[in-house]
């Protein structure tokens, strides 16, 4: 006699109804004109969103587990409410912050490495606390691996606000374009075009030797002819591909490789097909690798970026002003760290 399966309480399962459905309305009306917010204040709230979801649907174990998960929840959302409070200060503070704005630093930290640990295993939030620990004590490692003295202070509220940091650009990109590819796939995949492209690919290759691979690098093409995400490619054909692929006996690890290269993700050698978090100053020695000669370099959104919310609000005739005067310093070496994204153009020498 087997026993049955724990089901969570109702009221866990309400509440993760609920954060799911907000942080989806969230993410589509920031999405849209109809609420305009800055990039550290969407990424904070899906963050908040997304913590809650992590943390309702990967309940923590034993008697007191709601209890545990339901504190968790109120601190994470606490402290992501001091941190936009706290915010104007935050970017003004120069490395001086306030006890309580590095108390909740280390908290927000804390609440990351626990749902890391919950949404992935003990793995990378593990990696996470080494590099932490080396961070903070390398002052004191005789040799090469030597650097200068960092303290808690300084270290917890950058890992946060800095533009490396939590609420930084990975996370901003996320709130801002990843969530909305992910989701567009997700209901590609609910209406049923996921498995109509898979079933066509597969239907043109399935008698061919390795047809299941082939069938998801077609699949993924028909997807991307509609999408033009790699994220979303795999959330819609993947789910299908993968199982079949190891279902005709390729491993795990090359059914997953083979899914990731057919939509569009770089999986080493000389070519490559995403995007590149890369600091300004590398990129152009970045791209020579590739054997290209530049044309031109430059920063998408040009000097526009800081304040371009409050540029779209003016009249059009003042708009068309500033988009010539970012055009007129678009290639400024000096001028490229007020964009969001560069723009490399080259070609491949005669």
């Amino acid at each position: 006699m087997t026993k049955p399966e724990k089901t969570e309480p109702r009221w866990v399962a309400a509440l993760l109804v609920l954060f799911a459905a907000g942080l989806t309305l969230f993410q589509l009306l920031t999405a849209s004109p109809l609420w305009i917010v800055s990039g550290y204040k969407q990424a904070g709230i899906h963050w908040a969103f997304i913590a809650a979801v992590f943390l309702l649907s990967k309940p923590t174990k034993g008697r007191t587990g709601p209890v545990v998960d339901f504190l968790l929840l109120a601190a994470s959302l606490a402290c992501v409410y001091g941190l936009f409070s706290a915010s104007d200060t935050l970017a003004n503070a120069s490395g001086l912050y306030s006890r309580l704005e590095v108390a909740l630093a280390i908290c927000q930290i804390f609440l990351a490495l626990i749902i890391g640990y919950k949404a992935l295993g003990k793995a990378l939030p593990l990696i996470a606390i080494v590099f932490l620990l080396y961070t903070l004590y390398s002052n004191k490692i005789p040799g090469m691996f030597k650097t200068a003295k960092v303290s808690l202070s300084r270290l917890a509220p950058y890992l946060l606000v800095g533009s490396e940091g939590m609420f930084g650009t990975a996370l901003v990109t996320c709130s801002r374009f990843i969530f909305i590819f992910i989701f567009f796939g997700a209901v590609l995949d609910l209406i049923g075009a996921g498995s109509f492209f898979v079933d066509l690919a597969f239907s043109l290759t399935g008698r061919a030797k390795g047809g299941a691979a082939q069938a998801s690098i077609y699949s993924s093409m028909l997807m991307g002819m509609i999408s033009g995400s790699g994220p979303a490619n795999v959330v819609t054909t993947g789910t299908f591909t993968i199982p079949l692929m190891k279902k005709i006996g390729f491993d795990k690890d090359t059914a997953g490789a083979v899914e990731a290269v057919a939509s569009g993700q770089d999986w080493g050698g000389t070519a490559f097909t995403s995007a590149y978090f890369y600091h300004q100053r590398n990129i152009l020695p970045f791209m020579e690798r590739f054997g290209l000669e530049k044309r031109h370099f430059f920063g998408q959104e040009g000097i526009l970026a800081p304040n371009y919310r409050d540029i779209l609000s003016r009249s059009p005739e003042e708009i068309a002003q500033w988009v010539e005067l970012a055009k007129k310093y678009l290639e400024v070496p000096e001028l490229l760290a007020f964009a969001e994204h560069a723009m490399y153009i080259g070609r491949k020498p005669r």
